[in-house]
C-alpha cells in the first residue's frame, strides 16, 4: 500500500508533508491516508539506514576487536579491557597523526 511512500522518501529524501502533497496530487488511490503514515513510513526508512547498537557491551567490544583486526580498518588502533574497569579504546588515523605533527 505504502510502497510509493517508502519509495519516494527513500530516494527523493523529502520531507513527509511534502510527499504527503504530492500522492495526492497525483490522485493515487492507495496513497496515504494523513501524513502521518508518511512520517511513520520515513522513520522506518531512517531507522532501516541506522547502523543499531545492541545495548549489550560485550557486543560492542567484540565489535570493536574485530575492527581492530581488520586490514581495511585504520580507525581503531587499540582496546584495552581490565578487571573492574572500564574499556579503553585508542582511535585515531594516520591522517590525524599527520595533522597534529604538521601543526606543531
Amino acid at each position: 500500500m505504502l510502497e510509493s511512500v517508502v519509495e519516494q522518501v527513500r530516494t527523493m529524501n523529502d520531507k513527509p508533508r511534502k510527499v504527503y502533497q504530492q500522492q495526492q496530487l497525483d490522485g493515487d488511490s492507495k496513497g496515504p491516508r494523513n501524513v502521518k503514515q508518511v512520517t511513520n513510513a520515513a522513520q522506518r526508512v531512517r531507522a532501516g539506514l541506522q547502523t543499531k547498537s545492541s545495548g549489550n557491551l560485550a557486543d560492542e567490544i567484540q565489535s570493536l576487536l574485530t575492527r581492530l583486526l581488520s586490514d581495511e580498518e585504520d580507525f581503531v588502533q587499540g582496546v584495552q579491557c581490565l578487571l573492574r574497569r572500564s574499556p579503553s579504546v585508542v582511535l585515531f588515523t594516520q591522517e590525524q597523526i599527520d595533522d597534529v605533527t604538521h601543526v606543531t
